[in-house]
């Protein structure tokens, strides 16, 4: 009873205090119309929600999770694909160091040079921004596995279905795509507030602030910033939980 309670106590103290200060450095703030405090940005947000903005929302999360589990999926098959062979690794690894340095949105470029656009390319940046991260993962995990529990696992007479199982989900995905998972749920959510920003759709997150950011009234672009937040956390949360339950690990 105490552990649950103080699993909930610890983060829910954190978020007061940081509502706290946000609300005090506005107060001291010279300019106040700039830096809204926690409660007027709270009062705007509930009002934006009420107004049907939820939609925006739910299209950026709709389009985050689309790109990230197309990107995690085949990530993971071409990772562990990769993995498998040294060779192919060896092959594999300056080309993830160099597209590990390119920022994930402007990868927006590679759709709109085949002519794809709209919705298929938004979704597109995300699904890349994703998959080759998955696929770094699972890659140097393959090739990192350890190699003494395929050995104790033969000396036992387990067929090799079963090794590769084993190895594969639980010695594998369990140091990969967990902590993947988590990394690129966010970085999906980011990276589809960013697109919208510049191929801008008829809803989104990032579509909608430009238009608050045009208007110069930063009461509802922190609303924004803030119900952002929200959702993606919220989304990083069930991703996380689901990629748990996919290898049975928790």
């Amino acid at each position: 009873m105490n552990r649950n309670r103080s699993k909930w106590l610890s983060p829910t103290l954190g978020l007061f205090a940081f509502a706290m200060i946000w609300q005090l450095a506005s107060a001291v703030s010279k300019t106040p119309e700039h830096f809204p405090g926690f409660f007027e940005t709270s009062r705007v947000a509930i009002t934006l929600l009420n107004e049907g903005y939820w939609k925006d929302f739910a299209a950026t999360a709709g389009r985050a999770t689309v790109g990230w589990l197309l990107g995690m999926c085949i990530g993971i098959l071409l990772g562990v694909a990769a993995g498998s062979s040294l060779v192919v690794w060896d092959h594999l690894r300056p080309v993830l160091a160099f597209v590990r340095n390119i920022p994930a949105f402007l990868l927006i470029t590679i759709p709109l040079g085949f002519g794809v656009t709209g919705e298929p390319a938004r979704v597109l940046v995300i699904f890349a921004a994703v998959c080759w991260i998955v696929i770094d993962e699972c890659s140097e995990s393959m090739v990192r596995r350890p190699s003494d529990v395929r050995e104790v696992l033969l000396a036992k007479r387990h067929s090799h279905w079963f090794i590769t199982q084993k190895i594969l989900f639980f010695e594998v995905l369990e140091r990969a795509f967990v902590p993947a998972s988590r990394t690129t749920a966010a970085i999906a959510f980011v990276v589809a507030v960013v697109v919208e920003s510049l191929a801008i759709p008829s809803h989104g997150v990032g579509a909608r602030l430009l238009t608050f950011l045009a208007a110069a009234d930063m009461r509802p672009v922190f609303a924004f910033i803030s119900l952002t937040g929200i959702t993606g956390v919220l989304l990083s949360q069930s991703i996380n939980t689901l990629a748990r339950r996919l290898i049975f690990w928790s």
